[in-house]
């Protein structure tokens, strides 16, 4: 089967939105476990460093997912 431009378009979005889901849910834990003290084999600081690093990534599958939102309203 052939997939159009727009089919991986669509797709490349479905899977932005979930890796975005994804983020928010992994931050909320983070954090959580922050509040909770729950650390065992790593720091507080060292979770801390990786709520910074989920908190970006985040940001960048929200760009991401802007773009292809943006590519396929211009090719509707």
């Amino acid at each position: 089967m052939i997939e159009s431009d727009f089919d991986t378009k669509q797709r490349a979005l479905d899977k932005a939105n979930a890796k975005v889901i994804m983020s928010e849910i992994d931050i909320k834990n983070t954090i959580d476990d922050i509040k909770q003290k729950r650390w065992s084999s790593v720091t507080k600081e060292q979770l801390q460093m990786v709520l910074k690093h989920q908190e970006s990534d985040e940001k960048i599958w929200i760009y991401i997912q802007k773009l292809i939102k943006k590519d396929l309203k211009q090719n509707d």
